[in-house]
């Protein structure tokens, strides 16, 4: 029964650290999945791209052991920086599509 609690865990924080790692090549490549080319954001692509990238590399940090932070904790940090920065993004792709499509 203790195996499958540990397995469990290890299966969570193996899928937070994928997800972590799509968000760090997201901001280092310019593109971001279910997003899309962050150029088109404008003068905050490089912002948005920071924020990606130091947004996924807290949610694929483990909490707990000697980080003072739950891994609870770890995760809503990582939402707090991820989630507006994806809004944003999203938002200012989508207007410069449209601004390429009127054009």
């Amino acid at each position: 029964m203790g195996h499958a609690v540990v397995d469990h865990a290890a299966g969570g924080l193996t899928a937070l650290a994928g997800l972590g790692i799509i968000f760090i090549c997201g901001g280092i490549q310019g593109y971001q999945a279910y997003v899309g080319d962050l150029r088109k954001a404008g003068t905050m692509e490089w912002p948005l791209r920071v924020l990606l990238v130091i947004g996924g590399i807290t949610l694929a940090t483990p909490g707990g052991g000697i980080n003072p932070l739950s891994q609870w904790q770890i995760m809503l940090l990582a939402l707090a920086i991820l989630a507006p920065t994806l809004l944003v993004a999203l938002a200012l792709v989508k207007r410069g599509q449209a601004r390429l499509v009127a054009s």
